[in-house]
Protein backbone atom coordinates (compact mmCIF):
# COMPACT_ATOMS: atom_id res chain seq x y z
CA UNK A 1 0.00 0.00 0.00
CA UNK A 2 1.18 3.41 -1.18
CA UNK A 3 1.62 6.19 1.81
CA UNK A 4 -0.23 9.23 1.39
CA UNK A 5 2.48 12.10 1.29
CA UNK A 6 1.21 15.32 3.52
CA UNK A 7 1.99 18.78 2.59
CA UNK A 8 1.59 21.16 5.21
CA UNK A 9 1.61 24.78 4.39
CA UNK A 10 2.57 27.36 7.58
CA UNK A 11 3.43 30.44 8.53
CA UNK A 12 2.87 31.70 12.21
CA UNK A 13 1.71 35.13 10.69
CA UNK A 14 -1.72 35.82 9.55
CA UNK A 15 -1.98 36.54 5.77
CA UNK A 16 1.08 34.96 4.26
CA UNK A 17 -0.85 33.41 1.54
CA UNK A 18 -1.14 29.85 2.98
CA UNK A 19 -4.85 29.29 2.11
CA UNK A 20 -4.43 30.04 -1.60
CA UNK A 21 -1.42 28.25 -2.01
CA UNK A 22 -3.11 25.17 -0.58
CA UNK A 23 -6.13 25.98 -3.16
CA UNK A 24 -3.41 26.06 -6.21
CA UNK A 25 -1.68 23.34 -4.91
CA UNK A 26 -3.94 21.45 -4.72
CA UNK A 27 -5.26 21.76 -7.79
CA UNK A 28 -2.41 20.98 -10.13
CA UNK A 29 -2.22 17.99 -8.40
CA UNK A 30 -5.46 16.94 -9.12
CA UNK A 31 -5.06 18.17 -12.60
CA UNK A 32 -2.22 16.26 -13.06
CA UNK A 33 -3.98 13.46 -12.45
CA UNK A 34 -3.37 12.79 -7.71
CA UNK A 35 -6.22 12.23 -5.37
CA UNK A 36 -5.87 14.82 -3.42
CA UNK A 37 -7.61 15.60 -0.26
CA UNK A 38 -7.41 18.83 1.64
CA UNK A 39 -7.97 19.53 5.54
CA UNK A 40 -8.54 23.02 6.58
CA UNK A 41 -7.10 23.60 10.57
CA UNK A 42 -7.18 27.33 10.02
CA UNK A 43 -10.96 27.90 12.22
CA UNK A 44 -11.45 30.87 9.55
CA UNK A 45 -12.19 28.18 6.98
CA UNK A 46 -11.29 30.03 3.86
CA UNK A 47 -9.93 26.90 2.10
CA UNK A 48 -12.80 25.16 3.07
CA UNK A 49 -14.97 28.37 1.71
CA UNK A 50 -13.08 28.20 -1.51
CA UNK A 51 -14.04 24.12 -2.05
CA UNK A 52 -17.60 24.49 -1.44
CA UNK A 53 -17.86 26.91 -4.27
CA UNK A 54 -16.29 24.22 -6.49
CA UNK A 55 -17.88 22.31 -8.92
CA UNK A 56 -15.25 19.47 -9.27
CA UNK A 57 -14.95 16.68 -6.39
CA UNK A 58 -10.87 16.05 -6.58
CA UNK A 59 -9.48 18.07 -4.88
CA UNK A 60 -11.72 16.46 -2.23
CA UNK A 61 -12.03 17.97 1.26
CA UNK A 62 -12.83 16.84 4.74
CA UNK A 63 -13.32 17.92 8.04
CA UNK A 64 -11.59 16.80 11.36
CA UNK A 65 -10.90 17.17 14.76
CA UNK A 66 -7.13 18.09 15.10
CA UNK A 67 -6.60 15.91 17.96
CA UNK A 68 -7.16 12.88 15.69
CA UNK A 69 -4.83 13.95 12.71
CA UNK A 70 -2.81 11.15 12.77
CA UNK A 71 -6.03 8.70 12.52
CA UNK A 72 -7.00 10.52 9.77
CA UNK A 73 -4.15 10.15 8.04
CA UNK A 74 -4.05 6.62 8.34
CA UNK A 75 -7.14 6.35 7.10
CA UNK A 76 -6.00 8.43 4.04
CA UNK A 77 -3.19 5.25 3.20
CA UNK A 78 -6.67 2.99 2.87
CA UNK A 79 -8.40 5.46 0.10
CA UNK A 80 -6.14 5.64 -2.15
CA UNK A 81 -4.83 9.46 -1.52
CA UNK A 82 -1.68 10.38 -3.41
CA UNK A 83 -1.25 13.60 -1.31
CA UNK A 84 -3.21 15.19 1.39
CA UNK A 85 -2.37 19.67 1.87
CA UNK A 86 -2.98 20.83 5.29
CA UNK A 87 -3.70 24.55 5.46
CA UNK A 88 -2.78 25.71 8.90
CA UNK A 89 -3.90 29.34 11.05
CA UNK A 90 -1.44 31.73 11.40
CA UNK A 91 -0.60 30.93 15.15
CA UNK A 92 0.78 28.24 17.52
CA UNK A 93 -2.86 26.69 18.42
CA UNK A 94 -3.16 23.16 18.48
CA UNK A 95 -4.35 22.96 15.45
CA UNK A 96 -1.11 24.37 13.59
CA UNK A 97 0.89 22.28 15.51
CA UNK A 98 -0.64 18.92 14.71
CA UNK A 99 -0.67 19.90 10.71
CA UNK A 100 3.02 20.04 11.63
CA UNK A 101 3.74 16.76 13.15
CA UNK A 102 2.12 14.88 10.39
CA UNK A 103 3.98 16.56 7.60
CA UNK A 104 6.28 14.99 5.25
CA UNK A 105 7.23 18.58 3.76
CA UNK A 106 6.16 22.04 5.39
CA UNK A 107 6.08 24.85 2.22
CA UNK A 108 5.70 27.92 4.35
CA UNK A 109 4.47 31.17 2.08
CA UNK A 110 5.68 35.03 2.90
CA UNK A 111 5.14 37.85 1.34
CA UNK A 112 7.95 40.19 0.88
CA UNK A 113 7.56 42.63 3.50
CA UNK A 114 10.12 43.34 6.52
CA UNK A 115 7.36 42.68 9.27
CA UNK A 116 6.04 39.06 7.14
CA UNK A 117 9.96 38.23 6.77
CA UNK A 118 10.77 38.69 10.51
CA UNK A 119 7.88 36.67 11.35
CA UNK A 120 8.97 33.45 9.44
CA UNK A 121 11.95 32.89 11.65
CA UNK A 122 9.73 31.67 14.75
CA UNK A 123 7.90 29.63 12.26
CA UNK A 124 11.18 27.72 11.15
CA UNK A 125 12.48 27.59 14.34
CA UNK A 126 8.52 25.19 15.27
CA UNK A 127 9.79 23.59 12.30
CA UNK A 128 12.86 22.35 13.16
CA UNK A 129 11.81 21.70 16.88
CA UNK A 130 9.94 18.97 14.99
CA UNK A 131 12.88 17.67 12.47
CA UNK A 132 10.33 18.33 9.39
CA UNK A 133 12.12 19.66 6.01
CA UNK A 134 10.40 22.67 4.58
CA UNK A 135 10.52 25.18 1.72
CA UNK A 136 9.91 28.68 1.82
CA UNK A 137 8.02 30.59 -0.93
CA UNK A 138 7.74 33.95 -1.70
CA UNK A 139 3.84 35.17 -2.11
CA UNK A 140 2.16 38.31 -3.51
CA UNK A 141 5.38 39.46 -5.18
CA UNK A 142 5.58 41.80 -8.50
CA UNK A 143 7.05 40.00 -11.37
CA UNK A 144 9.53 42.68 -12.60
CA UNK A 145 10.53 44.06 -8.98
CA UNK A 146 14.19 43.94 -7.27
CA UNK A 147 13.17 40.97 -5.01
CA UNK A 148 11.32 39.11 -7.16
CA UNK A 149 14.04 38.81 -9.83
CA UNK A 150 16.50 38.32 -6.93
CA UNK A 151 14.27 35.25 -6.09
CA UNK A 152 13.99 34.21 -9.38
CA UNK A 153 18.02 34.05 -10.22
CA UNK A 154 18.55 32.51 -6.53
CA UNK A 155 16.05 29.89 -7.67
CA UNK A 156 17.37 29.37 -11.06
CA UNK A 157 20.55 28.69 -9.41
CA UNK A 158 19.48 26.04 -7.45
CA UNK A 159 18.49 23.97 -10.66
CA UNK A 160 22.31 24.27 -12.24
Amino acid sequence: MKKTKILTIANRKGGAGKSTCAAHLSLIAARRGLKTILIDLDPQKTLETWWKKREEENPFLTDIDPQKIEDVICNLNDHDFDLCIIDTPGDTSINATSGLKVADLVLIPSKPTAPDLQAIGRTIATIKNLDKPFLFVITQAVARTKLAMQVQVFFQSLEQ
